[in-house]
């Protein structure tokens, strides 16, 4: 990522491991800093922003709700500097991808880090390159089982 400054319009959907504060990139970093304003759950707000003191420098910190109200704040401010956290890749079954799918693409940056598969995967130390991964919220159990069968 080259930008180290949120740009006016722009939103930054930033991933956030286990580590926090401390596992996001210099970059990352400054993009929270220069932010208008900074969404997230509550536990990544806290581990986070509130533990930089961002709250101090004049960001509105907005805790997430309903992911529709996400949609709302974003489209009800365009011009300003907004940074959503996100757990691991928001790529990945996560935020970014919902966003992105409502509002289009264009407006967007994404910054990922390692995803909860990938962490899981590290700590039982296996290879996961040929592993099915689905989302059972969209589908039912009997498809996704069939899906692995016919993989």
């Amino acid at each position: 990522m080259s930008e180290t400054e949120c740009s006016p319009g722009k939103v930054y959907v930033l991933g956030v491991g286990d580590d926090g504060r401390e596992g996001l990139s210099r970059a990352a970093q400054s993009l929270i800093e220069s932010a208008d304003a900074i969404i997230g759950s509550q536990p990544l707000l806290t581990a986070v922003v509130e533990a930089a003191g961002v709250k101090a420098a004049g960001a509105r910190v907005v805790t997430e709700g309903d992911p529709e109200e996400v949609v709302r704040f974003v489209a009800d401010h365009p011009r300003d500097r907004i940074v959503i956290l996100a757990s691991g890749d928001p790529l990945f079954y996560g935020t970014a991808r919902f966003l992105c799918d409502r509002l289009g693409k264009d407006r967007f940056e994404v910054v990922p880090h390692v995803s909860s598969m990938q962490l899981a995967f590290a700590r039982v130390k296996e290879r996961w390159d040929e592993a099915y991964l689905t989302n059972l919220a969209n589908q039912n159990f009997d498809r996704a089982i069939e899906r692995i069968r016919t993989a």
